[in-house]
Parts: structure tokens; C-alpha cells; sequence
């Protein structure tokens, strides 16, 4: 993403209602600790970690 990294997208994402929420699936090659952390606080179903 050439303006936001997908991290930073998840993090201002902010639906409007009555939108559903969304199901988010994080696909990532990072195996930084502070990217790791940080998704863990964001909403989403499922991480995986791409080699």
C-alpha cells in the first residue's frame, strides 16, 4: 500500500454503522516482536506468518 502500511490501515480503520464489523485475515512477512504486538491489539481473526 503506497500511503499506509496494513498495520496502520487496521488501526485507523473506523467503520461507520451500521456497517458490519469486518473479518480480517493479517498476512505478513515481519517477524518483528513490535509489528507482532501491535497486531495482536488490533481486530482481527486470524495471522499468518508468510516465510
Amino acid at each position: 500500500m503506497p500511503v499506509m502500511g496494513g498495520i496502520d490501515f487496521l488501526a485507523a480503520y473506523q467503520p461507520e454503522p451500521p456497517t458490519p464489523p469486518m473479518q480480517v485475515v493479517v498476512l505478513t512477512s515481519s517477524v518483528h516482536p513490535r509489528d507482532l504486538a501491535r497486531l495482536q491489539e488490533l481486530p482481527h481473526i486470524g495471522l499468518l506468518q508468510k516465510p
